[in-house]
């Protein structure tokens, strides 16, 4: 019978026998909780050592990354498509899901120190992962909808793993010749402008806020839409194949 990533009854989580072991899904709907709460710790931290805008803006950007930070974990955790009902999909998903995350700090770091740069647009790389993520679990699964489900939560869990990545590394390096040269390539260089308006460490600070609290919602819907582009043509070759088969 092939593994196709749900509990044995989808309306009764093994997380809710106390006296068994967590569960893979489980086990990942935690991690996923320790991540957001990192990634939201490390805001809070960012926002006091380098926005320090402790006025109404400023605590509206922080309180919205962390609302979103919030809403991953109630879906990892609580929502009908909640990790713990399908242990099988956020295994695969948490694997090429972190395969993502270290991929897109390398595409990010040979676009901005390398010295031969060839022409890539990173959200090639979300595509691709998603497709991948998707592919494998219409693969063990055969079915259409787990494998929409495993290309959002392929790219949701990695964007959770890249974020804290990104912001810790963003905070360890911050002012150093490798991190002045990274946002100098972004174009956080000159004198005019924004950067004029609210200071270079300001600037980059809220363009992180502003990568930490979209990822997530792009993951979802470009997720979604990649998982339904290879389970349509998955689909298709299918019918495809039993016509063929059927003459």
């Amino acid at each position: 019978m092939p593994d196709t990533g749900e509990v044995a009854n989808p309306s009764h989580d093994a997380t809710s026998d106390p006296s068994g072991p967590l569960p893979a899904g489980a086990r990942i709907g935690r991690w996923v909780l320790l991540l957001a709460a990192a990634n939201s710790a490390l805001i809070v931290l960012g926002w006091a050592l380098r926005d320090r805008e402790f006025s109404g803006p400023g605590l509206l950007r922080v309180a919205g990354v962390v609302l979103v930070q919030g809403l991953l974990v109630l879906a990892a955790t609580r929502g009908p498509a909640r990790l713990s009902r399908v242990p099988g999909l956020a295994r695969r998903g948490l694997l090429v899901g972190g395969l993502f995350a270290v991929g897109y700090v390398l595409v990010l770091g040979w676009q901005s120190f390398a010295t031969t740069v060839f022409p890539f647009n990173v959200i090639w790389w979300f595509v691709g992962m998603a497709a991948v993520g998707g592919a494998w679990e219409l693969a063990v699964s055969g079915r259409w909808t787990s494998g929409v489900l495993a290309s959002a939560w392929t790219l949701v869990l990695g964007t959770a793993i890249w974020s804290t990545l990104w912001l810790t590394a963003n905070l360890v390096t911050w002012g150093s010749d490798p991190w002045l040269t990274f946002w100098s390539n972004e174009g956080v260089a000159g004198s005019g402008g924004p950067l004029a308006a609210v200071g270079r460490d300001r600037y980059v600070f809220q363009d992180l806020e502003g990568a930490i609290a979209l990822h997530p919602i792009l993951s979802v819907v470009l997720g979604g839409v990649v998982g339904l582009l290879v389970s349509g043509v998955w689909v298709a070759g299918r019918a495809v194949r039993g016509r063929a088969g059927g003459r």
